[in-house]
C-alpha cells in the first residue's frame, strides 16, 4: 500500500495493510491495489483481501515501456487459479 504524500511515497506491507484494506471494503468503498505487483502477489492479494481491481501494468512491460504479450501470458496463469 503507498500513501502519497506532495514529496514522498511511503510503501508498506501487504500483511501491515489487511485489517485497513478489509475495513475499508466493509464500508463498501472499492479498493483497487497497485505498486509492485507480480502474478505471485496477486494471486496472494486477491485471495486474501478480494480487491476491486489491481494495478500490474508495469509488471507486464518490457524494457520499451510496451506490455509484453509473454509476461501478460504468465501473469494471467497465475492467477487463474486464484
Amino acid at each position: 500500500m503507498n500513501v502519497y504524500k506532495k514529496r514522498s511515497i511511503k510503501t508498506y506491507s501487504l500483511n501491515k495493510c489487511i485489517k485497513q484494506i478489509k475495513s475499508i471494503k466493509n464500508l463498501s468503498i472499492p479498493v483497487f491495489i497497485g505498486g509492485g505487483i507480480n502474478g505471485v502477489k496477486a494471486k496472494q492479494i486477491i485471495n486474501i483481501v478480494k480487491p476491486d481491481g489491481i494495478d500490474v501494468s508495469r509488471s507486464l512491460k518490457n524494457t520499451k515501456n510496451i506490455i509484453s504479450s509473454k509476461k501478460l501470458k504468465n501473469f494471467l496463469k497465475e492467477i487463474a487459479v486464484a
